[in-house]
């Protein structure tokens, strides 16, 4: 009897470490794919910063590109914004300031969404457990709250 539970212990283990082994190949995937990821969905950002001013909405916001990891939507006249995308990691971290006039004072709000693979390599953003399969979901999830404060 004594054997059962060490042979359950060293079943449960193996199968933790196989699971850790995984995770770890998972992760190095997503950090071998999310520059490449980022530079994709920074383009689409910017696509969808074009097309949102370019239909007379939001004059005046701008979308710049900060190699390699970096980029930047803002729109200094007010009511003014500010969203300050980074990538870290497998972490794209958004910056948001919003000022609606002169006299008000500055609000600032952080979001993080992290790049994950599954096992069949294909590459998708978690975010509170929200998942977003592709770069118009992602770019929605970002641009949201700039275009909200804007409106």
């Amino acid at each position: 009897m004594a054997d059962d539970w060490v042979s359950n212990y060293k079943n449960s283990r193996g199968h933790q470490k196989a699971k850790e082994a995984t995770n770890e190949k998972l992760l190095d995937m997503a950090s071998d794919r999310a520059v490449s990821t980022f530079r994709e969905l920074s383009e689409r950002i910017k696509g969808d910063v074009g097309s949102y001013t370019g239909d007379g909405f939001a004059q005046g916001l701008t979308y710049v590109f900060v190699p390699a990891k970096q980029f930047i939507v803002r729109k200094p006249e007010f009511p003014s914004v500010t969203l300050d995308v980074m990538l870290e990691g497998v972490t794209i971290e958004c910056r948001y300031g919003f000022k609606p006039d002169d006299t008000s004072e500055k609000k600032s709000k952080i979001a993080r969404f992290r790049l994950c693979v599954d096992l069949l390599g294909n590459i998708y953003v978690k975010r509170n457990g929200d998942v977003y399969t592709d770069a118009s979901e992602i770019s929605e999830a970002i641009l949201r709250p700039v275009f909200d404060f804007l409106d």
